[in-house]
């Protein structure tokens, strides 16, 4: 107590800290990063590994850590698990051109035009993707293509001026 009164917090700063300090070996570290950057085993039915799902695997695995120590892992390497992206790269070497003419189509329909858009039955989900999962990295979520295996399922959607001239 005598150090501290008499330089206050600077006394303190070369104290040693008391207790047990926390053992985690880097090998349990290490696997909780690499078990993250994959997706959860099919069997588990998950879409994506949470905090309390990865401390029932490593336990399966002879690992015994919190949730809440893989938690502070993730905010430490930044990274989302729960978290997923989607992403697509066309190879049609006209996609450009192509993107601009449908822009165009909704943004300045040619007088007197219908402009229909027809897309996937919603509240369906596809899971069968084209692609395989990109995984989690540092700072990314995991990336899945949008495209996916079509089962025939779709709606047309139409927005039509009834009113406006023939």
């Amino acid at each position: 107590m005598s150090r501290y009164q008499g330089l206050g917090i600077d006394g303190l700063a070369d104290r040693k800290p008391t207790g047990r300090p926390r053992e985690v070996p880097s090998s349990v570290r290490s696997r909780i990063m690499a078990l993250t950057r994959i997706s959860p085993p099919a069997e588990t039915g998950l879409s994506h590994w949470s905090s309390r799902e990865m401390a029932r695997r490593l336990k399966r695995e002879g690992i015994y850590v919190f949730h809440n120590f893989i938690a502070q892992i993730w905010r430490e390497h930044d990274l989302k698990p729960h978290r997923q992206g989607t992403f697509k790269l066309s190879t049609d070497p006209d996609f450009a051109e192509k993107v601009i003419d449908v822009v165009g189509l909704y943004l300045a329909p040619p007088v007197g035009a219908v402009v229909l858009s027809v897309d996937e039955k919603t509240q369906i989900q596809a899971l069968d993707r084209i692609q395989p999962v990109l995984p989690i990295s540092f700072g990314s979520t995991e990336q899945r293509t949008h495209n996916y295996v079509r089962h025939g399922t779709t709606n047309l959607f139409a927005a039509l001026d009834v009113a406006g001239p023939p």
